[in-house]
């Protein structure tokens, strides 16, 4: 190395030439560190300059389009920050400019998190909207098929029941209801104060559908109808094996037994003919006694009448040809009281006219109980059982002791 040489040359000569130049040395060695030092140093600021120029350019361009956001949520428009360029200014010019985008984007936040609120509240509202209207539709229901059931009552044809029921069923499928059950009882058609009418009574027992899923409908209806004067309606019901309804009154209190008076159907309810079958006579209990009433076999009401109930489903029963009186005979055996047993009644339409006593047509409970009756014709007793007399003015019966009697069907007249 040419320092070494220098400093050992001038030891063997023993100059003092050998300090200066090592000072020298020692001088240009350091100033060409302190040279490279400055060079690195230059190196090192321009780098950080391009690197402060890089980030300045993507600082604006970011602010230019966080700038361009926050103008549209304030409703400046999309031109507010080209407005801001073409004037000159950058974001080193107008330091300000941007300082509101950080509330900006928490407003943004806040409005999106206010927007997801209002959603979620909006669902709510609409299930609970939704389930509201569904059990709306069903607590209507029954509404609706009274609506329905008076206008088919009114239809100018009067359908019978059966034919009744087909159309409602048919109207119940277009408003989402299938029955699963439908009864449909029919009265014949009567001239009242205001013209003719008809009671129609319909239960019904179906499913109604919603917009989720489906729910119960039972509804229990009863209309008055108009019927043309022209056409001629008879009582009906359907099904033929369901029990009748009760139907509401043509004339409130006299013709019909109103709903709340029914009571369950028990062996007061019958109906008998007519010898010729001109007429019926049909008996519905209620919770007053018995209603009897009396229809042509056209349907037309004769009349209708409410008393005591006397007779039994179990009862052999005739109706005279005028339908004012009827006759029914018990046919079972006494009870071990028998002098006071009623063997037979009378009726005047609802009215008891009268009853037979067993000790007025028996004279003796012996051969009865021996022959387990006392009717011949019944009870294995041999003989005609009663029948109407010839002229059908009278019915003709026979004891087990061979005793005749008739009982009349037509009213004594009266005393004078």
């Amino acid at each position: 190395m040419p320092f070494i040489r220098l400093v050992v040359r001038c030891s063997l000569s023993s100059s003092c030439v050998a300090v200066p130049v090592v000072g020298a040395t020692v001088a240009l060695r350091a100033a060409d560190e302190d040279r490279q030092a400055v060079e690195g140093s230059q190196r090192l600021v321009a780098s950080r300059e391009r690197e402060a120029r890089t980030a300045a350019v993507i600082r604006e361009r970011w602010n230019a389009a966080s700038f361009r956001d926050a103008r549209i949520l304030r409703g400046a428009g999309p031109d507010g920050h080209q407005r801001l360029a073409s004037a000159g200014a950058t974001a080193a010019d107008v330091p300000g400019a941007f300082a509101h985008l950080p509330r900006a984007r928490t407003s943004a936040s806040r409005g999106r998190l206010r927007a997801m609120r209002w959603a979620i509240l909006g669902l709510v509202f609409t299930a609970f909207g939704v389930a509201g209207w569904q059990a709306l539709l069903v607590a209507q229901a029954p509404r609706a098929v009274e609506k329905l059931v008076q206008e088919l009552a009114n239809a100018p044809d009067a359908p019978e029941a059966d034919v009744f029921a087909q159309r409602l069923t048919e109207a119940l499928a277009r408003e989402g209801v299938a029955p699963a059950g439908l009864v449909v009882t029919a009265s014949h058609a009567e001239a009242v104060p205001d013209g003719t009418r008809r009671s129609i009574s319909v239960k019904l027992d179906g499913r109604r559908r919603l917009l989720v899923g489906s729910a119960d409908v039972k509804a229990f209806v009863q209309v008055l109808g108009v019927v043309p004067d022209d056409v001629k309606v008879a009582a009906s019901h359907f099904p033929s094996d369901a029990e009748r309804l009760p139907l509401k009154p043509l004339v409130p209190g006299r013709a019909l037994v109103a709903f709340a008076d029914v009571v369950e159907e028990k062996d007061t309810a019958w109906s008998s003919t007519t010898r010729d079958g001109a007429f019926t006579v049909t008996s519905a209990e209620y919770s007053k006694g018995c209603e009897l009433r009396c229809e042509s076999k056209t349907g037309e009401l004769k009349w209708s009448d409410k008393g005591p109930c006397q007779v039994r489903k179990q009862h052999l029963r005739f109706v005279s040809d005028d339908c004012e009186r009827v006759v029914a005979f018990d046919t079972a055996s006494f009870p071990s009281r028998w002098q006071a047993h009623r063997v037979a009644y009378v009726l005047d339409r609802a009215q008891l006219a009268w009853a037979v006593a067993a000790v007025t047509v028996v004279s003796s409970d012996a051969r009865v109980r021996s022959s387990r009756g006392w009717l011949r014709g019944f009870s294995a007793i041999g003989g005609p059982g009663p029948d109407f007399r010839a002229d059908a003015k009278a019915i003709v019966f026979t004891t087990v002791e061979g005793q005749q009697h008739e009982i009349p069907l037509e009213k004594a007249p009266p005393t004078q």
